[in-house]
């Protein structure tokens, strides 16, 4: 999808909705040619289409997610909580989650690794 006219017409027909439903619910009445790439929407009909599907005008514009401002609920959950420590506490809770994330990154690597050795053993067994 490489313009603003794809875009809309791909998430019209995502929603199973026509037209007329889509200008009925947002009150833009050019839908038609901005989906025909004939016109470009005013600030005003971008952000009530952008509302109406749920996706931010930067998708609308130019088919890309702008970066992440936001927290997810569990993010701030983790903040929220990480700030009631003392100095102290968030230093040795930091020292965990390394260990943890080192670990679990061994651990896949492990994995991969036996995973390999075995199908190179399967290969030498089959072969001879």
């Amino acid at each position: 999808m490489n313009t603003l006219g794809e875009r809309l017409t791909y998430l019209r027909n995502k929603a199973n909705l026509s037209a007329a439903q889509v200008i009925k619910k947002t009150n833009v009445v050019n839908l038609g040619r901005y989906e025909k790439d004939e016109r470009k929407p005013s600030i005003d009909s971008l952000l009530s289409i952008a509302q109406f599907y749920k996706v931010t005008t930067d998708w609308l514009l130019v088919g890309k997610e702008p970066l992440k401002n936001e927290l997810d609920q569990d993010e701030a959950e983790l903040i929220k909580y990480f700030n009631k420590l003392t100095t102290r506490e968030k230093y040795i809770l930091l020292g965990e989650l390394k260990n943890q994330t080192k670990n679990e990154e061994a651990h896949l690597t492990n994995s991969t690794s036996l995973k390999s050795s075995h199908n190179d053993m399967k290969a030498t067994i089959e072969t001879a």
